[in-house]
């Protein structure tokens, strides 16, 4: 895209002409589209029969004795034309490359003098009451507000509670979820908790399970050696038993000897 000329500013009612001037580079010419605040309003094809095609858009008025393509002509305007407004230009098959580019119009109104209100004017950026140039320093939204009709304010007024009751919904919403997520969190470091506390005491269980353990097997050994030690005493006394018979016949033998 070489260079996209849209008037960045004009009075309500004046004819306008956009132009799209661009470079496909030596690819063939496929399509040009038009866009309003991203809405489509007109599309040329130069494959199709008739080229152009256009949409109902409001505050968009083409002139059907212009050929419209890469410029655009619009007979008339009003507080409704105003907007950002887009071209795209994209070449032929198979690649279908695409460039646009978009710029903002400006649509400025006069107030429709009352009794007692004179007429409010704008020109080369003074402002005229009721015949007299009064120069302003204010901001394009502020001059916007003041140059339009009053219900064209009220209607501004209204989308701007809008927009910002949606808005809060939004950041209600958002804090609602950033609760919710907070919530989840910490039942998850609960149960993560839980499962530590659970898994210290399994593993508690099992070292008290190991030291009962121990202690049984130290009880069945010490039992045990205390079996060993009476046997051995036993015999030891059996053993005392048959050395003293043993004497005993021997000295009955040595008496009868004698």
């Amino acid at each position: 895209m070489l260079e996209l000329q849209v008037p960045p500013s004009i009075m309500s009612g004046q004819p306008i002409t956009l132009n799209c001037t661009f470079d496909l580079e030596g690819d063939t010419l496929y399509s040009i589209k038009w866009y309003k605040n991203n809405v489509e309003f007109y599309r040329y094809i130069l494959s199709d029969r008739p080229p152009g095609q256009k949409y109902s858009l409001q505050g968009i008025y083409l002139d059907n004795k212009f050929p419209h393509g890469p410029s655009i002509n619009m007979y008339k305007t009003d507080l409704a034309s105003e907007g950002t407004y887009r071209c795209e230009v994209s070449s032929e098959a198979p690649f279908f490359d695409t460039v646009r580019d978009e710029k903002e119009l400006r649509v400025y109104g006069i107030t429709t003098p009352s009794a007692g209100n004179p007429p409010i004017q704008r020109s080369s950026g003074v402002v005229r009451i009721g015949g007299e140039g009064v120069p302003l320093q204010v901001s394009s939204s502020d001059r916007r507000s003041v140059l339009r009709d009053p219900s064209q304010n009220s209607s501004c007024v209204a989308s701007k509670g809008t927009k910002a009751q949606r808005e809060k919904a939004q950041n209600s919403s958002r804090v609602a979820s950033k609760g919710t997520k907070a919530q989840r969190e910490k039942a998850q470091n609960s149960s993560r908790v839980a499962s530590k506390g659970t898994k210290a005491q399994r593993k508690k269980a099992q070292n008290s399970s190991r030291v009962a353990s121990k202690g049984t097997k130290a009880q069945r050994k010490l039992a045990q050696n205390s079996s060993r030690v009476s046997s051995k005493e036993t015999l030891i006394k059996l053993n005392k038993t048959k050395w003293l018979h043993a004497k005993l016949l021997l000295g009955r033998k040595t008496c009868a000897l004698l």
